[in-house]
């Protein structure tokens, strides 16, 4: 089947396609959320080139801004719906993926109208920094830290935040593994003392100061040593993508309250 074919055998109830060729319109009302019916229209064109599939809105601007990096808009007003979204499906199941990306794109997009904001649990960084995020969502889903991290990367809340431990060996490790972990970790007491990064209450009878726990000591060490290796990785690739936004003298559309563009 072609690429146009797999995505309108999968035509969710909220859209419609129409067009010929390597080109088409589709026109979306996707659900709010809650999955309340959307109250929103969307006029959107979809262009197949090759491999890759481009969509954005028919008149850039009209509801979504035409770039907006914090937002996922490229400088050319393409969308970004998830990682590998311009890769053309050849399956059925990556043409429902494909909606499934286009859906949750539409709604984080009234998510940031409403706040502005993109919605924490799928916030994505840009360019070569989404790599290391991915492996940094894996590591902390893993270990149940995924809100704690995902809030230090992009609210500028918790231990992954602020300046970081410095590396050595070329990037390769933390120094000094006899500093107290940057998780904020304790030594807590008997038969507690070995558990402080899963359990961060003591005995019921505990009435002492519980001191940091060094970092040599973490029953987490690999993970936080490799989580702030990666986060320092994250940071310069997202340095250098804001770099290059700038160097096209892009503006910021003025629509987050949170953006490296803005003056």
């Amino acid at each position: 089947m072609t690429t146009f074919a797999l995505i309108e055998g999968t035509r969710p109830r909220w859209a419609t396609v129409e067009g010929l060729a390597s080109e088409r319109e589709i026109c979306a009302t996707p659900p709010e959320r809650d999955g309340t019916p959307g109250r929103l229209d969307y006029q959107l064109h979809v262009k197949h080139s090759g491999r890759h599939l481009e969509v954005r809105e028919a008149e850039p601007g009209r509801n979504i801004p035409a770039f907006c990096a914090e937002r996922h808009v490229n400088p050319d007003a393409t969308f970004c719906l998830f990682v590998g979204s311009h890769r053309a499906p050849v399956t059925e199941d990556e043409a429902m993926m494909w909606w499934e990306g286009l859906l949750a794109f539409l709604q984080h997009q009234q998510f940031a109208d409403r706040f502005g904001r993109w919605p924490l649990e799928a916030q994505m960084s840009h360019g070569k920094a989404a790599g290391p995020q991915l492996r940094i969502d894996e590591i902390a889903a893993r270990l149940g830290w995924s809100t704690e991290i995902a809030s230090s990367m992009f609210r500028e809340d918790g231990w992954l935040t602020g300046e970081l431990p410095r590396l050595v060996d070329k990037g390769r490790r933390l120094a000094n593994a006899r500093t107290a972990c940057p998780r904020g970790c304790q030594r807590l007491h008997a038969p507690f003392s070995r558990r402080s990064c899963e359990r961060r209450a003591c005995r019921d009878d505990c009435r002492h100061e519980h001191y940091p726990m060094l970092r040599i000591d973490c029953p987490n060490r690999s993970s936080v040593e490799e989580l702030v290796r990666l986060e320092h990785v994250r940071r310069r690739h997202e340095r250098a993508f804001v770099e290059e936004l700038r160097t096209q003298n892009l503006q910021c559309c003025g629509t987050m309250r949170e953006c490296p563009l803005a003056a």
